[in-house]
C-alpha cells in the first residue's frame, strides 16, 4: 500500500514507470489482458522482448484490418461530403447495389 501524505497516496518511481508502460501499451492497441501478459512475463523474469514481439505480431493483423477500415470510411465520407442528392432514396451511396459493398468495406 502506498504511503499517504496529507491524505493523498504517494507512489514511488517504479509504480509511475509501470503505469506509463501500461498507458503506452494501451495507446499501441493492446488490451488489458495482453498488457497483463506482458507485465507477468516481466515479473516472472522472462525475457520481455520475446513476449512483446509475440504480442505485437499477433496484434498487427488486427491493426492492419482496422487501418483498411478507416481508409474505406474516409473514402466513403469524402464522397458523402460532396453529395448533392435531395433524398437518401436517390443517393447512390445508399443504393441497394452498393449497400452490400459498403457494409463489407466499412466492416
Amino acid at each position: 500500500m502506498p504511503q499517504r501524505e496529507n491524505g493523498q497516496r504517494r507512489y514511488g518511481p517504479d509504480t509511475i514507470t509501470r503505469l506509463e508502460m501500461i498507458d503506452t501499451a494501451k495507446h499501441a492497441g493492446f488490451t488489458l489482458d495482453e498488457i497483463a501478459e506482458l507485465l507477468r512475463a516481466a515479473d516472472e523474469g522472462h525475457p520481455t522482448h520475446e513476449k512483446l514481439q509475440q504480442l505485437a505480431r499477433a496484434k498487427l493483423p488486427e491493426i492492419n484490418a482496422l487501418a483498411r477500415r478507416v481508409r474505406s470510411m474516409q473514402r466513403w465520407l469524402r464522397t458523402a461530403s460532396q453529395c448533392d442528392c435531395t433524398t437518401l432514396d436517390s443517393c447512390q451511396l445508399f443504393a441497394e447495389e452498393t449497400l452490400s459493398a459498403n457494409h463489407k468495406a466499412l466492416g
